[in-house]
């Protein structure tokens, strides 16, 4: 099948479908003798694996080591476990860290006045002092 057709059947763009093939997360097919790029059924479902991977907050480097151990003799489940654990983990400090940033943001909105020109704005003087640590400016 063609990229048009692949990028159809998938949802993803054409140029997604070259950029996944630059950074080898999807093997460059052969060509037609029309010059055009021949597309399987086998990159229906990498591109399928790709988006659902990417939708649970993998990475492409990620994804890559995924999709090479469902085909590498000798990989386990126990692998694949201890990746999900690790972005469990990388979550976690994630969400822990836009909590942090929303609770500044919450403490820093009180400061802002209605009527109050932006030259009096007690929010935008806290961001200037702040420095590395805008959670920590009372």
């Amino acid at each position: 099948m063609t990229k048009g057709t692949l990028s159809q059947l998938t949802g993803v763009s054409s140029r997604t479908i070259r950029f996944y093939e630059e950074k080898g997360v999807i093997p460059v097919p052969g060509k037609r003798a029309n010059g055009y790029r021949d597309y399987d059924s086998t990159t229906v479902e990498q591109l399928k694996f790709i988006r659902n991977a990417q939708k649970l907050g993998f990475s492409l480097k990620e994804i890559k080591e995924l999709s090479e151990m469902k085909i590498a003799p000798g990989s386990s489940c126990e692998t694949v476990h201890k990746k999900a654990l690790q972005k469990i983990r990388d979550i976690e400090h994630r969400i822990a860290e836009l909590n942090r940033i929303m609770n500044a943001l919450k403490k820093f909105s009180t400061f802002c006045s209605p009527g109050r020109g932006v030259e009096e704005c007690r929010f935008l003087h806290l961001l200037e002092k702040a420095g590395d640590n805008p959670d920590n400016t009372a």
